[in-house]
């Protein structure tokens, strides 16, 4: 089961809370659990002690939802344009809502606005209709009436590194029907709801680079990434090349990528500089264009925007490499945990997707370590030979001389 199906049972069962601070994703991630409690056909009241109904249709929208087909779905109690006079007035119209209405499902945006509530209040909202309950407010809720009728307690929380990045996540602190997982889960909002950065495994096979590479020797070991039709990628994998070589080590890397290009695979090359200097390895060895590769170039800064992770997971599920070309520059604005952020939004978006970073030794030296646990396909690339120093997981020192063909086909000795 995948944790967005876990979370789905969880808010379908009881009176949940969910808290956070500002800004942390709380709202958003209730927003995607009424959307698809919507598309079930089931009826959502949501009540908001901030938004106006219009504005929270606007924010529906902006995230993607379409609730305009399901509006009979749908109810909103605002508060802002309602100004009751007391809270008994509120729970008096929200209780003639929930009998008329009868809902699957009902939400409180804002229980802060309205911690004066007594916890028979919420028994009894709870307690009107056969569905799950969910309450959203602030960090300060910890010790609120809401969190101690809580059938389930979910923490959001945000943070931002030094290189600015942000990263949210997410904890189910309580649940009275579940055993709770006891790490925080990473997401990344997206419109199409929140993406959780969980650790899958990825099916088998491999992406073997039969096209442009080639074997002389004659030797086959399945336990080798060297096989005679080339340099075998695994799905979902993530694979570094230290570029010991300069130009060379370049060439290889576009080269790799050209193959997979070349064989049916879609391919993205990420740059930030000398986006020609790349296109310049495919005229230098008369490769043409390929409608399945294609050139990405953009600020290094991107890299730690949620725009641009917002962006990958909606075009991971047409990639299947994608290739980290500046990776040195990129290392040096952003971080380690912020590039392996990246790929984990990929892969949590497509899990065929394999990554290819290509680094000089410098920075590999200086931030390879954390990077390591991660790598299965781990190749240095050197003027005359490329050195596989690990496979799998697995230490493989092992070194092929190679020459480059004036047609662009790497021979490997």
């Amino acid at each position: 089961m995948t944790f967005i199906d876990y979370l789905s049972g969880v808010l379908s069962r009881g009176v949940s809370l969910i808290y956070g601070e500002p800004g942390s994703g709380k709202t958003s991630i209730a927003m995607w659990y009424a959307h698809r409690r919507l598309l079930e056909g089931h009826r959502v009241l949501w009540i908001s002690a901030y938004e106006t109904a219009r504005k929270l249709h606007e924010i529906f929208s902006y995230r993607g939802i379409d609730v305009s087909s399901r509006r009979e779905l749908l109810a909103v109690v605002d508060v802002p344009s309602m100004s009751p006079k007391n809270i008994e007035d509120l729970i008096n119209h929200v209780i003639e809502m929930v009998e008329g209405m009868k809902p699957s499902v009902t939400i409180i945006d804002g229980v802060n606005a309205v911690a004066s509530l007594e916890r028979h209040y919420y028994h009894l909202l709870y307690h009107l209709y056969d569905g799950p309950l969910i309450m959203i407010g602030e960090s300060n809720l910890k010790e609120s009436p809401a969190a101690y009728i809580a059938d389930n307690i979910i923490e959001v929380t945000q943070n931002i590194d030094r290189h600015g990045s942000r990263y949210r996540a997410i904890k189910i602190i309580k649940s009275r029907f579940t055993s709770p997982p006891r790490t925080l889960i990473e997401f990344v909002m997206t419109r199409r709801g929140p993406l959780f950065l969980e650790s899958y495994v990825c099916p088998g096979g491999d992406m073997t680079t039969d096209a442009r590479f080639r074997v002389a020797k004659s030797e086959q070991d399945a336990d080798l990434p060297i096989v005679r039709g080339g340099l075998r990628l695994h799905p979902g994998t993530f694979n570094v090349i230290v570029n010991d070589g300069g130009q060379r080590g370049v060439e290889v890397a576009v080269l790799l990528a050209y193959t997979l290009a070349e064989t049916g695979k879609r391919v993205v090359m990420d740059v930030h500089t000398h986006a020609e200097g790349y296109w310049g390895v495919l005229g230098k060895y008369r490769l043409r264009e390929l409608a399945t590769l294609e050139l990405v170039k953009h600020q290094v800064d991107d890299h730690k925007e949620e725009h641009f992770e917002e962006e990958l997971a909606e075009r991971a599920n047409n990639i299947d490499a994608y290739f980290l070309l500046d990776g040195d520059m990129t290392l040096a604005h952003i971080g380690e945990r912020r590039i392996m952020h990246n790929i984990g939004v990929l892969r949590s978006a497509n899990c065929g997707a394999t990554t290819i970073l290509l680094v000089e030794p410098l920075y590999w030296k200086m931030y390879g370590k954390r990077l390591y646990p991660y790598v299965d396909l781990l190749v240095e690339v050197t003027p005359e030979e490329l050195r596989i120093l690990r496979k799998g997981g697995i230490s493989l020192p092992r070194a092929y001389t190679y020459y480059i063909s004036p047609d662009g086909f790497i021979i490997m000795e």
